[in-house]
């Protein structure tokens, strides 16, 4: 009879052949032992699920799912993936990236270690080569890896940046209470990013580990081509800005950052737009700039134009839709140019 597994490793997969095998001998190659994988395909296309069924053949810890239609984010794969585990412990790790052989024993070590109810590892940028692309470490070398943190303290660090990552050893009932308590209305391409908050809230204490993840920047990926769903950003950052607004007190930082993280979706939202105006059918361009323009209209311009480059100018941005618009077209146009240049 097949022991419980200590740590679930939940892995999203959709037209990953290229890496997928690489990101389930990782797991494979853990110096810890007790644990699962489950792999859902989101309905791939290439030879994705039939690579993740040569494995799941080969080693029993080892569970492939297939959902028959395309759910456009990793939201959903993952939370099939999650509810079907059988550990206290879920780990996620998509399928074009990888882990280091000790990944899964450090996490553990430190979890029993400060008892928390997650623990982060270091996400490491890599090419599409393995290259380790230096500088673009989360957190940074420089990081303070011994510190605890309350769940709130940790969200902090998420808001307007990343000082921290959302990756590594999770208690499943955090996630469990979450879905219990919530809807799951954003399953966009951003999903996650309001899911990683809402777990970081949820937990007593966050404490950190230099074990390593690394992160492939795949120009393949669906988080990097361009995309309609790439509008999505819109919807998280609105759930975002509720949810740090019921948490975080109206004149704080985190307030703050949040205003100026929702004005920076709308303004890359409004870019893309015209860039792809030619590439949008008319009916969604009609749809998509309805609600750019709702999401303009809720920016707190009086906390978010202090904090814009180009104050005082910025101010114009505030003033008026129309002139909104036009001052982004130019700026699309201008940048355009320079590109060329």
């Amino acid at each position: 009879m097949k022991s419980r597994p200590v740590i679930s490793v939940v892995m999203p997969a959709y037209n990953a052949e290229r890496y997928i095998a690489e990101a389930i001998e990782s797991v494979i190659a853990q110096s810890f032992t007790n644990w699962e994988l489950v792999i859902v395909d989101d309905c791939s296309s290439d030879h994705t699920l039939k690579i993740a069924q040569k494995y799941e053949e080969q080693d029993e810890r080892i569970q492939v799912l297939h959902l028959h239609k395309n759910t456009g984010s990793a939201y959903l794969p993952r939370k099939k993936a999650i509810e079907t585990t059988q550990a206290d412990w879920v780990v996620s790790l998509d399928a074009d990236d990888y882990l280091a052989h000790d990944d899964l024993a450090r996490l553990y070590e430190r979890q029993i270690e400060t008892q928390a109810d997650i623990v982060l590892h270091q996400l490491v940028k890599v090419s599409i080569d393995n290259e380790v692309i230096s500088g673009f470490e989360c957190p940074s070398f420089d990081f303070d890896f011994g510190m605890i943190l309350s769940g709130k303290a940790a969200c902090s660090l998420t808001i307007g940046s990343w000082m921290i990552n959302g990756n590594g050893l999770f208690r499943k009932v955090l996630y469990q209470k979450i879905w219990r308590e919530s809807k799951d209305d954003n399953v966009g391409m951003n999903g996650d990013e309001l899911l990683t908050r809402l777990l970081f809230l949820q937990a007593d204490k966050v404490a950190f580990c230099t074990a390593k993840y690394f992160y492939r920047l795949n120009p393949l990926s669906i988080t990097q081509k361009p995309s309609i769903k790439q509008f999505d950003v819109l919807y998280t950052n609105a759930d975002l800005k509720r949810l740090i607004s019921n948490f975080f007190a109206a004149d704080s930082e985190e307030v703050k950052r949040m205003a100026m993280q929702q004005c920076k979706g709308v303004i890359s939202c409004s870019l893309s737009l015209y860039n792809k105006s030619l590439y949008i059918p008319v009916d969604l361009k009609i749809k998509l700039e309805q609600r750019v323009y709702e999401e303009w209209k809720n920016i707190d311009w009086k906390v978010v134009t202090p904090q814009l480059k180009y104050h005082p100018f910025s101010y114009l941005l505030a003033l008026n839709y129309n002139l909104y618009k036009a001052i982004l077209k130019c700026w699309s146009y201008v940048g355009s140019i320079k590109q060329k240049l």
